[in-house]
């Protein structure tokens, strides 16, 4: 299909070359560093200054590594904006919190999450005196985000986010039996087991059955990320994760009007299978500068879509940050 403007940068036409031929390049030009967080986790963060005076700060969602959003940063990179990728710890490039079992996602403290960005903060983006920092998170990075700006409400001068693990699906159960059940289970010394039927994960992930997106080619681009670099795969969530994310999501939901005072851009998923949409529509409907979209069609990861919705998310992204 062809647009009046496109917003995105390379289509799903001639992915894999113009992926490796354009994408990949400029976001190589960054640099990759590491922090020692308050309890010597290794935290990894990709850096890409170009002397702008603003900055884009980048979490992704549960299992995604950093690269993953390589193309989002070249989609936004001639806005006028430097960017910051921060792999949350357990997962992506960052240290593991379970060494015998490295595709293991836990968390001890959802807390912790917000400890880490803000010592990128305090180490890396505060010191640089940006005029304007953007948050940038999807699902369980855009609840981390929420929850961080609720304490430092002047660090971000607007927040955009894709599917916020602010109310987890958990499959259509209940989440006070949910987070029972788990409690029970941490309790008998399962804190950090595999969540009931969860395992390792595996390469072979077929787009076919995919829960997050209708694009064949993003799909494999994610599956290659993880076949050229076995760390980054990840598996099911450990019992202790899902019991601090669905803390998490509590927590965020409970101090929303903390966020009143940062414009925010909030998309939801039509086929959603990891949020739910009744907090997210509270916390947008109460907020006073709040733009809300729900994306017809798409399903988990909207800015890991089809063309024509990534089209429609990126329009609205550039147009916000215009704003």
């Amino acid at each position: 299909m062809l647009y009046p403007v496109a917003a995105f940068a390379i289509n799903e036409t001639n992915y894999q070359v113009e992926f490796q031929k354009k994408v990949l390049p400029y976001y190589q030009s960054g640099e990759s560093q590491t922090f020692e967080s308050f309890d010597t986790t290794r935290i990894h963060y990709h850096r890409l200054i170009k002397g702008n005076a603003k900055a884009i700060v980048i979490l992704t969602g549960r299992t995604e590594p950093t690269n993953k959003y390589a193309e989002v940063v070249y989609d936004l990179k001639n806005l006028g904006y430097d960017f910051f990728l921060m792999d949350s710890r357990g997962q992506g490039h960052s240290q593991r919190l379970i060494p015998e079992d490295k595709h293991k996602q836990y968390i001890k403290k959802y807390q912790h999450w917000k400890d880490d960005l803000k010592l990128l903060f305090d180490l890396d983006i505060t010191p640089r005196g940006y005029s304007e920092v953007v948050f940038l998170g999807h699902s369980m990075g855009g609840a981390i985000g929420l929850n961080f700006a609720e304490s430092y409400p002047k660090a971000f001068s607007k927040i955009i986010v894709s599917s916020p693990m602010i109310e987890l699906l958990l499959e259509g159960k209940n989440e006070s039996l949910v987070y029972t059940a788990m409690s029970f289970l941490k309790l008998i010394g399962r804190g950090k087991s595999y969540i009931p039927g969860g395992d390792r994960g595996t390469f072979d992930n077929p787009f076919k059955t995919n829960r997050v997106t209708h694009s064949k080619v993003r799909h494999q681009m994610a599956r290659l990320l993880e076949k050229e670099d076995e760390f980054l795969l990840m598996g099911a969530a450990t019992v202790k994760w899902l019991i601090e994310g669905i803390q998490l999501g509590r927590k965020t939901y409970k101090n929303r009007k903390k966020l009143n005072s940062i414009p925010m851009l909030l998309f939801q998923a039509e086929d959603d299978r990891f949020s739910r949409y009744e907090r997210q529509n509270k916390l947008c409907e109460k907020h006073p500068n709040c733009q809300k979209f729900f994306m017809e069609g798409s399903k988990h990861e909207m800015l890991m879509e089809k063309d024509d919705i990534r089209q429609s998310v990126l329009t609205k992204i550039k147009a916000f940050l215009k704003s």
